[in-house]
């Protein structure tokens, strides 16, 4: 009878397991937000979302959904509660309007803090930022 009882309670805890492809899939999702301010606004995916070397994909628009020529744009994750200095990256502009930069590594997990340097001209710069979650 024990045997019996063994065998079911280990089969009863096998259906709580995810199986390996499922947490493939969800450590291979991207970090992602949108920030929305009157002057600019920025859709930042940082994939994976994870801590390691990983890849940000910005895409950016006026604040009314209208197409934003800039000459440069820069990335800049901050995270001063864990006494790390903000790492600059400055994004390449892609063929398909989208802004990316590939040279990133994020050493912790947490929220981060995620700043967007946007030269539109110039003489105008405009500062964007918004909180960013990167798992473990």
């Amino acid at each position: 009878m024990l045997i019996v009882l063994a065998i079911f309670g280990v089969a009863a805890g096998w259906r709580f397991t995810p199986p390996p492809r499922a947490l493939a899939i969800a450590a291979a999702q991207p970090a992602s937000i949108h920030i929305h301010t009157p002057k600019a606004m920025a859709d930042l995916s940082i994939t994976p979302g994870h801590v390691g070397p990983v890849a940000a994909s910005i895409v950016i628009m006026t604040g009314d959904f209208g197409p934003l020529d800039a000459e440069q744009v820069t990335l800049v994750l901050s995270k001063p509660d864990a006494g790390i200095e903000p790492i600059k990256r400055a994004a390449r502009k892609r063929g398909d309007g989208t802004w990316r930069v590939d040279d990133l590594v994020v050493p912790v997990p947490g929220r981060w803090t995620a700043r967007l340097d946007i030269l539109v001209s110039d003489f105008e710069i405009v500062k964007i930022e918004a909180p960013i979650d990167i798992r473990r």
